[in-house]
């Protein structure tokens, strides 16, 4: 398995890197919706890699952040998700807004990258909802109870994962509650 390399970007664009490693050129597809975080060409970088082996041939997927790399191998367990949706989504949101669409099963959200649909969206949900951690992992338990909070004052799901998708840095259910009703009167 070839989980990490380190070498001279030879080529770059927009999805993919040629990174020449010892005198070997890796092509090295990437996920990153922040291209410039590898680096340019010329440069020495490090990426952390998923070497994807089918009858076909081998392709390596690379990333920035070993967590990126954890998210990836976590949606191409989930049935229905081969790497090149995993790269979609991950091409498609940053870390952070992913793992909080997760904790507010914001189905929606997610169902915006394209291939995926609603029905993997939910399923992704399913299968992750407890196994990724939220940058602040006291947010979480918040995040449930504010949603039921603003679920009894008779909001839908969809206008409460949307207001709650806007609120950074909260502490207590209170403090998310309240962001999330200033959200969504501003509308």
């Amino acid at each position: 398995m070839i989980s990490q390399l380190r070498g001279t970007i030879l080529e770059k664009e927009a999805s993919n890197i040629i990174l020449d490693v010892g005198g070997v050129g890796y092509s090295v597809e990437l996920a990153t919706n922040d291209p410039s975080s590898i680096g340019q060409v010329g440069n020495e970088a490090t990426i952390y890699t998923y070497l994807h082996v089918r009858d076909d041939g081998w392709q390596l997927f690379g990333f920035a952040q070993k967590e990126e790399k954890s998210i990836f191998e976590k949606l191409i367990s989930i049935s229905g998700i081969g790497p090149k949706l995993a790269m979609s989504i991950l091409s498609s949101y940053s870390i952070d807004d992913f793992k909080k669409a997760i904790a507010i099963e914001d189905a929606d959200f997610l169902a915006s990258v394209p291939r995926l649909g609603s029905k993997n969206a939910k399923r992704i949900i399913l299968e992750l909802k407890g196994k990724l951690l939220t940058e602040d992992i006291h947010q979480a338990p918040y995040l449930t109870e504010a949603k039921q909070a603003l679920q009894n004052l008779g909001y839908s799901n969809t206008e409460i994962n949307k207001a709650l998708a806007s609120c950074d840095g909260e502490k207590n259910a209170e403090e998310l509650v309240k962001k999330a009703l200033r959200s969504l009167a501003n509308g």
